[in-house]
């Protein structure tokens, strides 16, 4: 198998530590999506970058300067908020570093000026309420950049779950009204 990083303007990623998406290819590679040609057309590549065919996997990674591979998130997960992309596993893992936070899910709410903004939807460890969320506001501002501090909170007793216990994907979207 060949790992290849592409940047968002179809270029072959070679320095170190620039998020692009990930491209492979293999001996073994499917050679369509059963009935589905545009699927087939958007997720493999022919005769790119020196390779017969490449697939297109929809992960972001980066590569370091040893060249190991760092998964960083799904492409469909990142929104725009104006012209900077929002990563929200990024704030995820930043929000759930504070003492403060049992649980935390990101998702993108729609706004007229800027596109998209980060809502928090926090659920809070023990001892503490929603009086914090200044603390949890300045302990993002101080570890990202301000296009990925979340401008919407919302603080809940549990996140929704499926049976196997992974957050909800679909409840979260009705957690963006809330």
């Amino acid at each position: 198998m060949k790992a290849f990083i592409i940047s968002d303007q179809g270029e072959l990623v070679l320095q170190p530590n620039i998020i692009g998406e990930l491209w492979v290819t293999s001996d073994y590679l499917m050679l369509e999506y059963w009935k589905m040609p545009e699927a087939t057309s958007a997720a493999i590549k022919n005769h790119v970058f020196g390779e017969e065919k490449l697939y297109r996997t929809g992960d972001l990674f980066k590569m370091d300067e040893r060249g190991f591979l760092y998964y960083i998130a799904r492409k469909d997960d990142v929104f725009a908020r104006n012209i900077w992309n929002v990563n929200p596993r990024e704030i995820e893992q930043c929000l759930a570093s504070h003492p403060a936070v049992a649980q935390v899910v990101v998702v993108p709410v729609a706004d007229e000026s800027a596109g998209f903004l980060p809502k928090a939807c926090v659920v809070l460890e023990r001892g503490y309420d929603s009086s914090c969320e200044a603390a949890l506001h300045e302990h993002c501002k101080q570890l990202m950049d301000w296009h990925m501090v979340p401008a919407q909170w919302a603080f809940m007793d549990r996140l929704p779950q499926t049976d196997s216990g992974k957050t909800s994907g679909k409840d979260v979207a009705e957690i963006k009204e809330r």
